[in-house]
């Protein structure tokens, strides 16, 4: 009964995310038609390819230090190094934002490239399950700078209660993480164990290496720690991005009114994960967002599809490539299987 189950509780939620994305698209075309196309058309001119190349090159920092966080978690595990993780970690942001209807999502495609540069597939899961868990905590900090930037900058605000309610709940999730974190080993490994099930090529071996695996990443705070601030840099970094890329579309802001658009949006887009590519959240929110600091909706809407445009640049090559490093292996695998065959 577990499967037939469990198939039907993927079909809901399949049904329930594309009824998401349906509401998420009417309400980009919504913004759209209200606030009309050329405001968007002036600031992307502005941006122009070259701007766009500036945004693209401006992110791929913040990568780094995603994929030295993931790092962090194993840099003792044989076999591991930073280009490795960091690789993989562009491939699971690539395909987080470039095939948001996954039916394993980029956490899956980003631990198999991991595991296909010969890391460990069991750790290759549960460190990304782990990876994710710190990611959302680094969160945290990021978004109280957000808040506090907000009320001196602008105290009399809309964003502020609704913010500091978001953060309240994140910091209690994140709080009872660390409390019952002995008791969170058996879900960890349920869960690392339903992403080698999507994905059988990510190998387990034996259970007690997978209980010593997961011991090994729960119980190391310095690499824990480590995490934590790595990721915490790449979401100030976040910051920056935002304010180069508001520059070239000609809108002069501030570095801290930057920060208050983006640490504020990311906040909102954790809690709308279950909208795929978040269409519609996001344009709508950076619409908000922007317009405390007098920034138009145009050009609001015009840095939302800069951020789109900039992952697709980045993630569908790294999906191509990688796609190209599967094909030789199942390449590699049927030349093996049919010399072993002739023999």
């Amino acid at each position: 009964m577990e499967i037939p189950r469990r198939q039907s509780f993927e079909a809901r939620m399949k049904f329930l995310g594309a009824l998401a994305f349906a509401a998420g698209v009417a309400v980009l075309v919504w913004l759209l038609v209200h606030f009309g196309t050329a405001p968007i058309s002036a600031a992307w001119t502005t941006l122009g390819i070259g701007g766009l190349a500036i945004v693209v090159a401006a992110h791929l920092p913040i990568a780094v230090f995603l994929g030295l966080a993931w790092w962090a978690l194993g840099r003792d595990v044989p076999n591991a190094s930073p280009a490795k993780f960091i690789w993989a970690r562009l491939v699971r942001d690539g395909a987080a934002e470039v095939l948001p209807f996954s039916q394993v999502g980029g956490y899956v495609f980003g631990a198999r490239a991991l595991a296909l540069s010969g890391v460990s597939g069991f750790f290759a899961a549960i460190s990304t399950v782990v990876d994710l868990v710190i990611e959302l905590a680094a969160k945290l900090p990021y978004i109280l700078i957000g808040l506090a930037l907000l009320a001196v900058l602008k105290p009399q605000n809309e964003y502020f209660v609704p913010g500091m309610i978001g953060a309240a709940v994140s910091g209690g999730l994140i709080v009872l993480a660390v409390l019952f974190r002995d008791r969170s080993r058996g879900a960890l490994e349920r869960l690392a164990m339903r992403m080698t099930e999507r994905w059988p090529a990510l190998n387990f071996g034996r259970q007690d290496e997978t209980r010593k695996t997961i011991s090994d990443v729960l119980t190391n705070n310095r690499r824990t720690n480590a995490g934590l601030v790595l990721h915490f840099i790449a979401w100030a970094l976040g910051a920056a991005e935002a304010w180069i890329a508001f520059h070239l579309m000609g809108a002069n802001i501030s570095l801290a009114e930057a920060a208050v658009i983006d640490s504020l949006f990311t906040g909102l887009r954790t809690f709308a994960f279950f909208i795929p590519g978040a269409v519609g959240v996001q344009e709508a929110a950076y619409v908000g967002l922007c317009a405390m600091f007098g920034i138009p909706p145009g050009v609001a809407l015009a840095f939302s599809l800069v951020r789109r445009g900039r992952d697709f640049l980045i993630g569908v090559p790294c999906l191509f490539v990688w796609q190209l490093i599967e094909g030789r292996r199942v390449l590699f695998s049927r030349e093996v299987a049919a010399a072993t065959d002739r023999d």
